[in-house]
């Protein structure tokens, strides 16, 4: 059964892989929860990511030396992942905790501390970007996007 009735968030993993011991990395696990938002508006923000995508390349080629633009003149990234994430997060679970092992309440400042975190914001909208799922291979492959298996 297929409902149309949406709610507000939706609950999902985030998981945020931070340096530990020995030159390895671990992962930290916790559920955020995400805005529902409409199509439109899940397709802007998957475009400004796309635009910041596009951009940060482009800074790296002048960097290296490939681009042909001078190097003094850098274009502005549209957006940061703190931006991105911020459109979507609003909320999350009881295992964001604190020193003590206490919950921390969602609120603007603990969200700014939580994107402090090195690649926490950038997880947190790519856990979003997962949330809305994916097509299939075969349905696209129907639609022309990939080829088909055995074809």
């Amino acid at each position: 059964m297929f409902h149309l009735y949406q709610p507000d968030h939706i609950e999902w993993p985030v998981s945020v892989d931070l340096p530990a011991k020995g030159g390895t990395k671990k992962a930290y696990t916790f559920t955020a929860h995400f805005n529902v938002l409409s199509q439109d508006d899940c397709q802007k923000l998957q475009d400004l990511h796309n635009q910041m995508l596009v951009t940060m390349r482009r800074r790296l080629e002048v960097l290296q030396g490939y681009g042909k633009e001078d190097a003094s003149v850098i274009e502005e990234l549209p957006c940061s992942y703190e931006d991105l994430a911020d459109a979507v997060l609003c909320g999350w679970g009881a295992e964001v905790v604190d020193r003590d092992g206490e919950p921390i309440e969602f609120t603007s400042a603990s969200k700014a501390q939580l994107y402090r975190i090195q690649g926490a914001a950038a997880a947190t909208f790519q856990a979003w970007l997962d949330s809305l799922g994916r097509p299939s291979e075969k349905g696209a492959a129907k639609a022309g996007g990939f080829r088909s298996k055995n074809s």
